[in-house]
């Protein structure tokens, strides 16, 4: 080793001993990041995201998780549904206007365009009994168009639902928002005997097939109109 290398060996060791200070205070200065918090919130927001689906709605995407779990904080399923009434009733139905605004522009469901500008038309007029089951049939086939070509030719929404789910990165924020869209369409398509009690919430199995009471009423067609926006989002992914 030359004399030069000798002498730059304590210089180096001088640089690095700054340099290692310096990341030392950069790391304190810094806030440290919680990655159990993190990982703690996201399950959290996947729990609330199938409850909301359980009560019969959709996480809408307007949503942030903030607002989920706002709607959340409603104890029962009609509390829930209370709170996405006012939501659609506020400003004079203004956010109504948008969704209706969105859902008629959705090219991902421009096959029922026409279909959906009746139902909104019948929604407005109060005649809630004739949006309701057309609007299953929307939503029934929006799930299998983004299913493709497979899901197009079999006939149960629940398992497509389910293997779309599946495909989605389990930390992205689209794979929560279908959580909620599994366990709504795992409710409306479940088939319920007709020898049991109604089912809680609107079931395509008892309504198409002429069993149900006609008790639809503004929060189901508000519910389905939603689940169809959430569901053409995904359409147009």
């Amino acid at each position: 080793m030359s004399n030069q290398e000798l002498s730059l060996s304590p210089a180096l060791a001088q640089v690095m001993k700054r340099l290692v200070a310096i990341q030392q205070r950069i790391a304190k200065a810094q806030p440290q990041v919680d990655l159990q918090g993190i990982a703690q919130c996201w399950q959290k927001f996947s729990e609330e995201a199938k409850r909301i689906g359980d009560a019969g709605w959709t996480i809408p995407m307007w949503a942030i998780p903030a607002e989920v779990s706002h709607i959340l904080e409603a104890a029962t399923k009609r509390q829930i549904d209370d709170v996405f009434l006012d939501y659609y009733e506020a400003d004079s139905g203004a956010n109504y206007r948008q969704l209706k605004l969105y859902l008629g522009r959705r090219e991902s469901l421009i096959r029922w365009r026409p279909l959906i500008e009746q139902c909104f038309t019948a929604f407005e007029c109060g005649h809630y009994l004739i949006v309701v089951p057309a609007m299953i049939t929307v939503i029934e086939g929006a799930i299998a168009k983004v299913g493709g070509e497979d899901a197009w030719r079999q006939k149960d929404p629940k398992q497509t639902a389910r293997k779309l789910g599946g495909y989605l990165d389990k930390d992205s924020i689209e794979r929560i928002i279908w959580l909620s869209v599994d366990a709504f369409v795992s409710h409306l398509f479940e088939q319920h005997s007709f020898a049991a009690t109604r089912p809680p919430l609107i079931n395509r199995h008892w309504i198409l097939h002429g069993r149900d009471e006609l008790l639809w009423n503004k929060a189901d067609c508000l519910r389905l109109f939603q689940a169809a926006d959430t569901i053409g989002v995904k359409n147009a992914a």
